[in-house]
């Protein structure tokens, strides 16, 4: 049985992957140059082939419990 761990990645609004580096207010505007700006998180799980979206990142990682509950049922 496979492992099941979390990445998160920032999304812009074209849902493109947003550098770690990039930096954010608490509302999600960027604080870097030429960065478009934070929408969301996007959680994928390494031990299968699990994907979700979501505004909050909470709300990804709650996402993802779900998910590894789930999947240690019979």
């Amino acid at each position: 049985m496979a492992a099941h761990r979390a990445r998160y990645t920032v999304l812009h609004p074209d849902r493109s992957t947003c550098p770690p580096a990039h930096k954010y207010t608490s509302s999600g505007k960027p604080k870097t140059d030429g960065c478009d700006g934070r929408i969301g998180f996007a959680v994928s799980c390494l031990g299968c082939d699990f994907t979700g979206e979501a505004t909050l990142k909470v709300v990804a990682e709650n996402s993802f419990r779900r998910h590894v509950g789930q999947a240690s049922r019979p």
